[in-house]
Order: C-alpha cells, then structure tokens, then sequence
C-alpha cells in the first residue's frame, strides 16, 4: 500500500490537517483523480467545518488553483490575500462539490 506523503501538512488557518494526492496513491486508492489533498482531520469550529468539509474529501482546487505536487494547498494558501472569499472545489465519495468560506483574515 502506497503511503500517502512522508508528513501530514497542517492547514491552520483553513482548521484541518492534510496529505498530498500523488498519482500513485491516487490510483491505489481509486480516487478517480489524480492529485489534491486528501482532508485527514477537519478542526471542529475552524473555518472547514463551518463551511462543510468532512475527513475524507479531496481539495482539487483553491480559488480556481488546481492543487497538484507541484502547486501544493499551502503554497496556493500563502499566495492568496487573507480576507477574501474563496471557493474549493472538492471531490466528496466521488461526486465533485464547490465550498465557500473566507480566508481566515
């Protein structure tokens, strides 16, 4: 079984914890895509569960930003002005999904 990244990335300021989607693991795992970051833990009151995220879901995208190995969450995070509404788009139990919420200012 293919390891899903060599750490667990924390989103602080998104409240949840997170692995890199890879190829690899994507297709072990049959995610139906081919990179993202894979929710590991959603912080109860933080701005995910507020806007509906669950452990499970994979983040494709941040503000129009696919996330990739290359362009990872966190970097698209650090990019991105705090205080601004932005959309992600996830893949839920194989169904695609857009969430709302604000970065944290």
């Amino acid at each position: 079984m293919p390891v899903m990244g060599n750490s667990t990335t924390a989103a602080a300021d998104l409240g949840i914890t997170y692995q890199p989607v890879t190829e690899r693991t994507a297709a072990y795992y049959e995610f139906g895509i081919q990179s993202g970051a894979l929710v590991t833990e959603v912080v109860p009151g933080g701005l995910a569960d507020y806007a509906g995220m669950k452990t499970g879901d994979i983040i494709t995208k941040y503000n129009d930003s696919p996330v990739t190995q290359e362009k990872t969450l966190l970097a698209i995070m650090r990019d991105c002005p705090r205080g601004n509404k932005i959309k992600m788009q996830i893949f839920r139990g194989g169904t695609p999904m857009t969430i709302e919420t604000v970065h944290w200012k």
